[in-house]
């Protein structure tokens, strides 16, 4: 902002001023001129290298806020469990060492800045004060007069000034092009999952058939540690598939595929018989809704978190989701019922009761696919049976995959454990089962 603002204004005013003086100082005394050329270079050297030094510090003042501003963020995030666990004296003193770090960055970048200046305004003016003494020479001698050498120095003061402050804007500028380097890198990012150039069309009617064909898959972080290895089952439209194991097992992964936020190291998934790397991420995530075990609240209305499953649906579609959710009986409670605000990350809701929004904004959705991981897990077992009535009369007409640890989840949506529905690999197989 200062950089675009200010600085751009204050530039173009004083190069202005410079190249005006400096062509006066030419017309009036040529000789005295070239002097002052020569010491051009004295001031452009020092200009770049210390504006290459300013960029770097103000980009590191720049990581170092970011890291205070990213502590603080998760400590209003997480106030309860510093509370709970008496935490806030650590948090404090980190914070602090957080906040002095960035402090002690922005102090040297501004010292860098103000070095540069002082430099730059020392050698402007050490010249003007060269001519001078070179000029009052030539005034006894006779070559030039006394109202001329006086005029030739007002010139050089108008110019030293604007090239002083063409300096400073120069500092500032450095110190913006150090923290514009951040925003540049985000721009530049090119991201690895893309839609490809001439993408396929999902067939229309949606159908709701997933297929994974021999697919393997290891997370960035862990390239060596195959969290599916050749993995292969389809569900056919309208099945209800469950997927049970213990943590670590690959469920979520699973899902993670088929939304299609990696894609495998080998095999092929397909949603409705075409490959998701053919088509559009958006119109495979179209025909997809989810409720995650780990269910994000917007800082925002309940109506507007519902909404979020489809944006454009009317306030009666969002109450019908709603109490086909049954989020009704808490939403309706709350002060301003639907309109009321529910806190950063659902402050003010509990556990369940965010679950239950979640599942709201899947039902709305409306999705032939329906992905749930660990529904009902936050629910109590007055909610859970409610919820799972609610969720059977959404999946009767949808294809739906159900991750869960314990069987007894899966027995509550299906009635009793069935026949395994995919062929696992042996070191997947010890670890979960897909069943019906």
């Amino acid at each position: 902002k200062s950089a675009v603002g200010a600085s751009v204004s204050i530039a173009l005013r004083n190069l202005m001023m410079f190249l005006g003086a400096a062509a006066m100082m030419v017309i009036t005394s040529p000789k005295l001129s070239g002097f002052v050329l020569l010491a051009i270079p004295l001031i452009v050297l020092p200009l770049v290298a210390f504006g290459r030094w300013v960029r770097r510090l103000s980009r590191n003042a720049q990581d170092t806020l970011a890291d205070a501003s990213a502590y603080a963020g998760e400590l209003v995030g997480a106030i309860r469990t510093v509370q709970a666990y008496t935490s806030e004296s650590l948090a404090e003193r980190r914070f602090g060492g957080e906040v002095e770090q960035a402090y002690e960055a922005a102090r040297t970048s501004t010292q860098a800045r103000a070095v540069l200046t002082a430099i730059i305004i020392f050698i402007v003016f050490a010249s003007v004060v060269a001519i001078l003494w070179i000029g009052s020479h030539d005034v006894l001698s006779g070559a030039i007069s006394p109202g001329r050498l006086g005029q030739f120095v007002l010139y050089a003061a108008f110019a030293a000034a604007g090239l002083g402050q063409l300096s400073e804007v120069w500092g500032e500028v450095s110190a913006a092009s150090g923290a514009a380097e951040r925003l540049f890198e985000i721009l530049n990012v090119r991201p690895e999952i893309a839609a490809p150039a001439a993408p396929r069309a999902l067939p229309v009617p949606a159908r709701g058939e997933v297929g994974f064909d021999g697919v393997s898959f290891a997370y960035p972080v862990r390239p060596d540690v195959k969290v599916l290895d050749s993995v292969s089952f389809t569900v056919r439209p309208g099945e209800k598939v469950a997927i049970v194991g213990p943590s670590g097992a690959g469920k979520s992964t699973i899902f993670h595929l088929l939304l299609r936020f990696y894609d495998p190291r080998g095999g092929v998934i397909s949603l409705d018989g075409v490959p998701v790397r053919s088509a559009d991420p958006v119109s495979v995530r179209e025909r997809i809704a989810i409720v995650p075990q780990d269910v994000t609240i917007f800082a925002a209305s309940a109506r507007d978190n519902i909404g979020f499953g489809r944006p454009g649906a009317s306030n009666a579609e969002i109450e019908a989701a709603a109490k086909d959710a049954l989020a009704d009986e808490f939403i309706l409670k709350l002060e301003k019922g639907y309109d009321s605000q529910v806190g950063e990350r659902g402050v003010t809701l509990s556990g369940g009761q965010r679950q239950r929004v979640a599942i709201a904004r899947a039902i709305l959705r409306d999705a032939p696919l329906l992905l749930l991981d660990e529904a009902t897990s936050a629910l109590d077992a007055e909610s859970e049976t409610l919820v799972q009535t609610a969720l059977e009369e959404l999946m009767r007409h949808r294809t739906t995959l159900v991750i869960a640890h314990r069987l007894s989840t899966i027995v509550n949506f299906t009635g009793s454990p069935a026949r395994a529905c995919a062929s696992v690999s042996d070191s997947i197989r010890q670890k979960f089962s897909l069943i019906f």
